[in-house]
């Protein structure tokens, strides 16, 4: 029972790290705990401690399809989104808000709230001229480009109020080679592949 605890403990410090100010340190252990922190979590039920280490993803899209009661019952840690769930910016956002103001009262800590925003032909969020795919950023081998469309894709998620990318693919693969991957690789060289994987983050940490 005590090493589930402690898989509980590590999946809330997981989700308390998204939110902490940049520059603050993630606490490492258990002993690096505030009191405050382990008294909120030895008062939580269990079920809702086991809910907070889940990233769910759900139909429809307005909390009345399901979604409301999937969090009231489950209290997930957070939520995927997808193409499904998406009809406008106006939508999506009070989506978010909404999603986030029943999970705090329910739970008493927010979302996660995640989605695929890759850029090519893998972004969930349309936009008028879509980002470059990974391989294009790889080929042109221009850090700052990278960077630059890393902050841009990140600006974009937070006006929508999404914390989490689910991007950069940090796959290698052979674009001279028909692979499943497809685009979404920066190409077939480690070192290039973590250059670019680095930059592309450091532009949606910049952006918040």
């Amino acid at each position: 029972m005590h090493s589930v605890f402690r898989f509980v403990i590590f999946g809330f410090l997981f989700l308390y790290g998204a939110f902490l100010p940049q520059g603050i340190a993630l606490a490492a252990s258990e002993s690096e705990l505030s009191q405050h922190d382990l008294e909120f979590i030895e008062k939580m039920p269990l079920r809702k401690k086991i809910g907070q280490l889940f990233l769910f993803g759900f139909q429809g899209n307005s909390l009345k399809e399901g979604l409301d009661k999937t969090l009231e019952e489950l209290s997930p840690g957070g939520l995927l989104v997808f193409g499904r769930n998406l009809q406008s910016a106006q939508q999506i956002s009070g989506l978010i808000s909404g999603a986030q103001a029943l999970s705090v009262k329910n739970s008493g800590l927010p979302l996660l709230v995640a989605t695929d925003q890759e850029g090519g032909d893998v972004i969930r969020i349309k936009t008028a001229m879509p980002l470059p795919s990974a391989l294009a950023l790889g080929k042109a081998n221009r850090e700052d480009v990278t960077e630059t469309a890393g902050y841009a894709t990140g600006k974009l998620l937070k006006t929508l109020g999404f914390n989490m990318n689910l991007a950069p693919v940090l796959d290698i693969a052979d674009p001279n080679q028909k692979m499943f991957i497809g685009t979404r690789a920066y190409g077939g060289e480690p070192a290039l592949a973590a250059k670019m994987g680095i930059r592309f983050s450091e532009g949606l940490i910049n952006a918040g």
